[in-house]
């Protein structure tokens, strides 16, 4: 479970609240409320996780019907990757970029995080 305030104006912050699931056929699935969420494809790339959204859905009644890309916020791609300058390896570097067919870029963040378990 992944639960995150984004400050998008300088009101409330939006809290999004996603969960990482496995689907019947072994598909890594991250949902969000209201039943929309994305089949991810997980790989490494020099020494970092990569999460690649590959399609969205949105759960009704059981299924999980999918959307066309152009109803989406775009190619969802994160990227866990460890910052070799420090020495301790508590610390990584988070991006998150979304890439929509037609808007081009509707989301990016990044930043350099302290991981408490160490």
């Amino acid at each position: 479970v992944w639960d995150r305030a984004l400050y998008l104006d300088r009101g409330k912050p939006t809290r999004v609240v996603s969960t990482k699931r496995l689907a019947g056929n072994g598909a890594l699935l991250e949902c969000v409320r209201g039943g929309m969420g994305m089949v991810l494809r997980v790989y490494e790339r020099d020494g970092a996780l990569v999460f690649e959204s590959t399609r969205y859905f949105v759960s009704l009644f059981g299924l999980k019907i999918p959307l066309a890309a152009l109803l989406t916020p775009g190619r969802c791609r994160v990227v866990h990757a460890p910052v070799g300058a420090l020495e301790d390896e508590r610390h990584f570097r988070f991006t998150m970029d979304m890439h929509h067919p037609i808007w081009g870029q509707t989301f990016y963040q990044t930043g350099i995080f302290t991981d408490p378990e160490g």
